[in-house]
């Protein structure tokens, strides 16, 4: 059933990536999120390479093993082109690579994607 337009675009992306990870710890994955800190100059993610790396990397070790790498964001959110590079190279890789780019309206079928592969 799909979600309804305007509940959709009141979930931030915040209360989003919630919601997918604990839907895909319930369901078996293993789910990896680098969370940003706060330094004295404000929010950061610290890194080092390449910026841009999908939000969730996600390995499922059911039947047929699967690692995910998702972009999450809010029905608004925009892709940066570094995020898309990312997309880009790891969606070459194929099966049992996926790459997708989740928003909130996306829920229901993000569920039917983790339960089919989930561990």
């Amino acid at each position: 059933m799909p979600m309804h337009p305007e509940i959709a675009k009141a979930i931030t992306e915040a209360e989003f990536q919630r919601t997918v990870i604990d839907m895909a710890h319930a369901l078996g994955w293993l789910v990896h999120h680098t969370r940003p800190a706060r330094t004295g100059k404000g929010w950061t993610t610290p890194i080092q390479g390449n910026p841009g790396l999908p939000d969730l990397v996600m390995v499922s070790l059911g039947a047929l093993p699967c690692l995910v790498f998702a972009e999450l964001k809010s029905e608004r959110g925009r892709e940066a082109a570094a995020q898309r590079r990312w997309a880009d190279v790891l969606g070459r890789l194929g099966w049992p690579v996926v790459v997708r780019l989740w928003r909130p309206s996306d829920l229901p079928e993000i569920e039917a994607f983790l339960r089919e592969w989930g561990g």
